[in-house]
């Protein structure tokens, strides 16, 4: 499922589609589906984010983004990701960045994406084991 932010205008309008897809995630009875929708909600709450700083500010992404991924390379998480931020990459037009911090049950990874700028170009990725 996509979500076509074009269309959703406003702050308000993807606001909206945020809300529709988590209550189309909670209602999916299917694993891989869920996965898909999960990273859709994420995607569209990045967006929205970035929309809101960005409206006087140059194009969002102007630079690299960093995707913190808070389990070790080559890991389900770590494939996860990167699969991820190849998709974002191409929808950005602009580099996505995996950047693994494991240890600490994740702690460590959320810990470096909690301190970082608040400019909208890190974010972590989150899975459920």
């Amino acid at each position: 499922m996509m979500v076509n932010m074009e269309s959703a205008g406003t702050n308000a309008g993807m606001v909206t589609s945020i809300s529709m897809i988590y209550i189309q995630i909670l209602r999916c009875q299917s694993i891989d589906r869920k996965h898909d929708m999960v990273f859709t909600l994420l995607f569209a709450t990045i967006l929205t984010g970035a929309a809101s700083s960005a409206l006087s500010a140059d194009a969002y992404p102007s630079r690299p983004i960093r995707m913190i991924v808070p389990v070790a390379p080559g890991g389900g998480g770590d494939i996860t990701g990167r699969a991820l931020a190849q998709k974002l990459a191409a929808s950005f037009g602009q580099q996505v960045i995996v950047d693994n911090r494991a240890g600490a049950g994740g702690v460590l990874g959320f810990e470096v994406a909690a301190r970082a700028n608040p400019d909208g170009y890190t974010f972590p990725e989150a899975t459920d084991k």
